[in-house]
């Protein structure tokens, strides 16, 4: 990432969709540290650039697994329920997950409520190896090689051989 990047993004996350079996990076606008989400898919095939574009969606279009952005921390939406209580308004429970910390929390919000949604966008990374402590990734298309922590994979050690 280049000096001109860090000028407009501000926090870059490693996300992981296990079901699409790859990993993508959104960018949120609030600090300049980059922080990564504790879950990689064993498969990790893709990364992404950050964007710095985002949206904001009302409570009804947000759907499980979309990342929003919610007191400036950046959160993965777990699970989602639309109740109706009696005479009063609808309610939206949502659990979320802190990407940066893996800290849980449960939130209810109005049905016509909206938060920020981050843009992803995906990238091709291949496995190389790990050492150290850590694993190392090729961005297929630039040949940047990325870096990180054996424990940012859910599973630890566990899930290596499984990536080689």
């Amino acid at each position: 990432m280049t000096e001109h990047d860090n000028q407009y993004a501000t926090s870059c996350l490693l996300v992981c969709s296990q079901k699409l079996g790859h990993v993508s990076r959104a960018v949120t606008r609030h600090s300049t540290m980059f922080k990564v989400l504790r879950k990689i898919h064993p498969k990790a095939s893709t990364m992404a650039l950050p964007l710095v574009r985002h949206y904001k969606l009302g409570m009804n279009a947000i759907k499980k697994g979309q990342v929003v952005e919610l007191r400036d921390k950046v959160w993965k939406v777990t699970s989602k329920e639309h109740v109706v209580a009696g005479r009063g308004g609808a309610i939206v429970k949502m659990d979320m997950i802190e990407l940066s910390s893996n800290n849980r929390i449960s939130e209810r919000f109005m049905s016509g409520d909206s938060l920020e949604v981050l843009n992803l966008k995906d990238e091709n990374f291949q496995y190389l190896y790990n050492a150290n402590g850590k694993v190392h990734l090729l961005n297929t298309e630039t040949f940047e090689e990325v870096e990180m922590e054996e424990d940012m994979i859910e599973g630890g050690v566990k899930l290596l051989p499984m990536l080689e």
